[in-house]
């Protein structure tokens, strides 16, 4: 009789919270899909602004050198396609990487 009981309870348990789904704060969420704007979290709003402010999409092509500690880094953007190098000159040899 024990096992029967307990057995329902499981059954009961699994059969209610399978019914609604929760988000991470604990609200319930409908399991209805519409089509709803994307929402961005604090982090990347303030991110998507401050590209914006300093360009926006001007990002997506893009050409920057600059030398560090005598070594040359560039960075080429041409939208998708991204190219990253780097050299240096140590005595008679040139290094790209």
């Amino acid at each position: 009789m024990k096992k029967n009981l307990i057995l329902l309870c499981v059954l009961a348990t699994l059969l209610f919270s399978c019914n609604k789904k929760k988000d991470s704060n604990g609200a319930t969420v409908n399991n209805h899909t519409h089509a709803t704007e994307k929402k961005f979290s604090k982090a990347d709003s303030i991110i998507n602004k401050a590209i914006e402010a300093h360009g926006g999409k001007l990002y997506t092509t893009a050409n920057y050198s600059f030398i560090f500690r005598g070594k040359e880094y560039r960075f080429k953007n041409n939208g998708a396609s991204y190219i990253y190098s780097s050299e240096i000159q140590k005595g008679d040899s040139l290094i790209k990487d």
